[in-house]
């Protein structure tokens, strides 16, 4: 080897033996010569290198170091910048400012060291905002995203508070059908910038899901969970173990970063489908005892579809004087669809059970759930409406099951089961 002023080595120890990569380390170490080494093998940069420079979003930052003097030292001064952010926002506690969605990527990356030996990460931020002012049109804008992204990456890691995550992950296993690539959702219970938080746990586990080549479709990671879009519900206000897969195994657990499989449903053997037209005007009504059933009679002149919310297996009220389907009869002749649903979290709706819902099954323009949660209803009418306004095809669409949404049940004679 010539006497050079500069030496940029690519990944040097791929493919060495143990002679050569002595050899390799013995020559670097005895140079007195600028050598710039990118490797991802941090055995071979503890041994060798004296100074780190980490590329982030366009900026360089200095470590004067070894790959291990880097790891805790990067540590440390996002530790500093926490602390300076606690501060700060218990400054404007004391003031009576009340906190807001704190996203900047950077950060929040930066909040998991260890995501940086695990892939390579770019980071986009199409909105900053609580999940509780989540909309149709930000579904619309994060499928976008994903389109215009999609053949650069590999996979794809949606960071989003817990509060409506649900909803999100339904709307997008509408918008991005047939992915064969995986989209991870997670959250957290707690801030990733307070130290008892579960929100770095969420999001390593996230990117183990991303890059794993066996997931294939919109997922929700959360508490060691790989919990399938369509299934997914937050079933606790601040445990960390927040969210539960309804009628349906998780996909998956994530332990120590590992991932364990428990379903694995293949690739779509067709390419991605996007969608961009949502129709935000579903109603979802919550039946209780003695509701008057002269409230689905406007309701009907401001929505197109309306979804209800019934007791047990489903049905609708027949009081002495007050007739729930009598009522409905305004939905149908104007061409709009209801879909009855119950407010029991698992094992669905079953019309055919009770008079009550009997009437109501036999009854055209109403349709019932079975086993799709509440949320992948409401997503999947909106998704459906934009499409067609024809009550036959209403039909035809919602009970084609997409990702699992719905899973067993029987219309007209025929059995549809897709739990696998």
């Amino acid at each position: 080897m010539r006497d050079p002023d500069i030496i940029l080595l690519d990944e040097p120890t791929n493919h060495l033996d143990t002679d050569a990569l002595f050899w390799l380390e013995s020559y670097l170490k005895a140079s007195r010569k600028t050598i710039l080494v990118i490797s991802h093998d941090r055995y071979f940069l503890d041994r060798v290198v004296t100074r780190i420079i980490e590329l982030h979003d366009g900026k360089a930052e200095f470590y004067s170091g070894n790959y291990s003097f880097y790891v805790q030292e990067k540590q440390a001064r996002f530790d500093l910048q926490l602390k300076q952010y606690e501060k700060e926002q218990a400054k404007l506690g004391q003031l009576g400012f009340t906190l807001e969605p704190f996203g900047r990527n950077d950060y929040i990356l930066r909040g998991v060291p260890a995501l940086g030996s695990l892939c390579r990460i770019d980071a986009v931020q199409p909105m900053n905002i609580d999940s509780t002012n989540m909309s149709p049109d930000c579904w619309l804008a994060l499928a976008e995203c994903l389109r215009d992204h999609y053949d650069r990456y590999d996979g794809f890691v949606i960071t989003h508070g817990t509060d409506t995550m649900a909803y999100t992950a339904c709307a997008l296993s509408y918008l991005v059908q047939h992915s064969g690539k995986p989209i991870v959702l997670t959250g957290a219970q707690k801030s990733i910038y307070v130290q008892d938080t579960d929100a770095r746990r969420n999001l390593y586990d996230a990117f183990v899901a991303a890059q794993d080549d066996c997931l294939a479709g919109v997922y929700i990671v959360f508490d060691g969970r790989v919990i399938l879009g369509t299934r997914a519900r937050k079933t606790r206000t601040k445990s960390m173990n927040a969210f539960s897969s309804i009628d349906y195994p998780d996909v998956a657990l994530i332990r120590d970063g590992r991932i364990l499989h428990y379903i694995l449903q293949g690739k779509p053997p067709m390419p991605p489908v996007f969608h961009d037209k949502l129709d935000a005007n579903v109603f979802v009504l919550r039946l209780i005892p003695g509701m008057n059933p002269d409230v689905l009679r406007p309701l009907a002149n401001r929505f197109d579809a309306l979804v209800i919310e019934s007791f047990g297996v489903g049905g609708l009220p027949c009081y002495e004087q007050a007739d729930f389907l009598s009522a409905a009869s305004a939905w149908s002749s104007a061409g709009k669809p209801i879909v009855i649903t119950t407010q029991v979290p698992h094992e669905g709706s079953d019309l055919a059970v009770y008079q009550v819902g009997a009437r109501v099954a036999a009854q055209p323009g109403i349709l019932q759930a079975y086993t799709m949660t509440a949320e992948a209803v409401v997503t999947k009418l909106m998704w459906i409406l934009p499409q067609t306004r024809d009550l036959a095809q209403i039909k035809r669409l919602f009970y084609t099951p997409i990702a699992c949404d719905l899973l067993l049940f029987e219309e007209h004679g025929q059995h549809t089961d897709e739990s696998n």
